[in-house]
């Protein structure tokens, strides 16, 4: 039995369909609803409803092009359309920009995220957090003072390809650092160069502390 939807959001997929990618509809409605949604399923919706034909064939934004999005979402969006038409050559509105950020979760500020937590699964008679369950199933039982990180910052991806083994105090460093709200294509970067940064941390420290130990 399919799942209902409210008169909101029909109204909501009626009004937001038209130009956008079934991938882009996906992310708005789970943006605006707080589901979790596949473009799959909104794909079949939009069908039913005889709106699938609205729907755009092709991605309306390239990861570079959201990149740019991402690094420039402090500036105003009517500068922002403006930097991004000249950087691309492109003819977006002010609402095209906003809904394409709006779809991901950013705003001008950037600090809601996506509102897409963490999964969990009850096993051998407790919740565990679903990465950590596939981690342990593969490589044993985490070590003391370590945790797992998505590799794409996404945590709904639990395939074991994604979920790295990091210092419990990584995953704060990245997020202190801007980073949480960042695109998936520049995510494994970022937690490389936050990583890295913390082992020069330890190796200026432990260097320091042995050039004092030397001057006692």
């Amino acid at each position: 039995m399919s799942q209902k939807y409210t008169d909101a959001q029909n109204l909501f997929l009626e009004t937001h369909c038209k130009g956008k990618t079934f991938r882009e509809i996906t992310d708005l409605f789970n943006h605006k609803f707080g589901t979790n949604k596949r473009p799959a399923t909104m794909r079949e919706v939009l069908r039913q409803r005889g709106l699938d034909r609205y729907a755009a064939k092709q991605y309306r934004y390239s990861e570079e092009q959201l990149t740019y999005l991402f690094v420039n979402r402090d500036v105003g969006w009517k500068k922002l359309t403006q930097m991004f038409n000249e950087q691309f050559g492109a003819k977006k509105s002010v609402d095209s920009i906003k809904d394409v950020m709006a779809s991901r979760g950013w705003n001008q500020k950037c600090r809601h995220g996506t509102g897409r937590g963490m999964k969990y699964i009850y096993a051998n008679d407790k919740r565990m957090r679903l990465d950590v369950y596939v981690w342990e199933c593969v490589n044993g039982p985490l070590p003391t003072g370590y945790g797992v990180i998505h590799l794409d910052n996404d945590v709904q991806n639990n395939q074991i390809g994604n979920l790295r083994l990091a210092p419990l105090h990584i995953k704060s460093m990245f997020v202190r650092a801007g980073y949480s709200d960042a695109p998936k294509v520049l995510a494994p970067g970022l937690y490389a160069a936050v990583m890295l940064k913390d082992l020069i941390g330890q190796i200026e420290r432990r260097r320091s502390g042995q050039e004092a130990g030397r001057g006692k």
